[in-house]
């Protein structure tokens, strides 16, 4: 009976975006349209408010959204074609997709607002996805600076031996090995 009322509500909340927008890509309508006939579709789509770290997400944006037009990354790919995105989705309907309809929310019903309100067990998906980004941002800025400061360790060392400078060659060889050994 729950899963039932909350799809009835995903239904209307689609069917209240399409009526009171203009879409920046009309032909976007029909992938609301096709997750508003597949039921089974519909019930593992989430409305969200930002699809950055998600993987399966799709945003459409009204007219007058400050939001990019259309965006779709299905299993972190990127698509285009409306129609491909549409077969897509009925050959391999992901596990989740995170829809962001993007509209001016001063024109949108205060019902309509809470449709987007995310269920306890999707918004700590969200926050799972957003702390992954975030490390994965962390870890790749680590290794971009150990390996700079690995090539500026290296110029040093090449400049003491073009220099002959054998006691800063020693010095900076010795500090390379105990920072760079498992390198």
């Amino acid at each position: 009976m729950e899963e039932a009322v909350m799809l009835y509500k995903k239904k209307k909340f689609i069917d209240g975006f399409l009526s009171k927008f203009e879409l920046k890509k009309q032909e976007a309508s029909q992938i609301l349209n096709f997750l508003r006939s597949r039921d089974g579709l519909l019930a593992n789509t989430y409305f969200v408010e930002n699809v950055r770290y998600l993987p399966n997400a799709l945003i459409i944006s009204a007219s007058n959204a400050s939001t990019v037009s259309f965006l779709c990354r299905i299993d972190n790919e990127y698509y285009e074609d409306i129609e491909e995105i549409v077969s897509l989705l009925d050959q391999k309907t992901p596990e989740e997709l995170f829809v962001w309809l993007s509209f001016e929310k001063d024109y949108m019903c205060s019902a309509c607002n809470t449709d987007l309100e995310l269920a306890p067990e999707v918004r700590e998906k969200v926050f799972y996805y957003q702390v992954i980004r975030a490390l994965e941002r962390e870890m790749s800025r680590r290794i971009l600076d150990r390996e700079e400061r690995k090539a500026e360790m290296l110029a040093e060392i090449d400049l003491a031996l073009e220099k002959g400078d054998r006691k800063k060659f020693d010095y900076l060889a010795t500090r390379y090995k105990k920072l760079f050994k498992a390198s």
